[in-house]
């Protein structure tokens, strides 16, 4: 059984079984963090009653060409090499009376638990996901809303729609 310690430098574990210690914070086998996060510059026309992705502008980050700002902005693809669990989350404003976001696979399959909704009023929906994927799936952050309006907005950084996925591994 491995024997857990802490000291001013962290948690970690002697494991004789893999030969992890103390010393081996910067070996190969620690991950480093995969994953993207984009998020639009502008808000987004949506049309009443219309499945409609949002479409990511720019990014913060992207570590494995997960997204793309040129081509298909409302995907999040699974690069070569990378299948496994993911972690999506997503938000942002919704300046609307019943509005709902979710994320959804390959363009048809809504990925289960990841819906949010309002009832009434301007809303910062929030949502996130865990979700095993294959190489080539891609992932959308979808909304759909009550009325013909616009989603996001341009200049407010924390009501901006944003959206991030993290690869947690195979």
């Amino acid at each position: 059984m491995p024997i857990t310690h802490a000291d001013t430098l962290g948690a970690y574990v002697d494991n004789p079984a893999t030969g992890v210690s103390k010393t081996d914070w910067t070996a190969d086998h620690v991950l480093t963090f995969v994953g993207a996060k984009a998020y639009a510059t502008s808000t987004q026309a949506v049309t009443l009653n219309t499945e409609t992705p949002v479409l990511f502008d720019s990014e913060e980050f992207d570590t494995s060409a997960f997204h793309d700002t040129g081509s298909n902005t409302s995907r999040f693809t699974v690069p070569a090499g990378l299948a496994g669990k993911y972690r999506m989350q997503a938000g942002g404003i919704l300046n609307v009376t019943g509005g709902e976001v979710e994320f959804r696979k390959n363009g048809t399959t809504y990925i289960r638990g990841s819906g949010s909704g309002s009832a009434s009023g301007e809303s910062i929906q929030n949502i996130s996901a865990i979700e095993d994927l294959s190489v080539g799936d891609y992932v959308e952050l979808i909304v759909y809303l009550g009325s013909s309006v616009s989603i996001g907005h341009a200049t407010l950084r924390q009501s901006q729609m944003t959206m991030n996925i993290q690869y947690l591994g195979a």
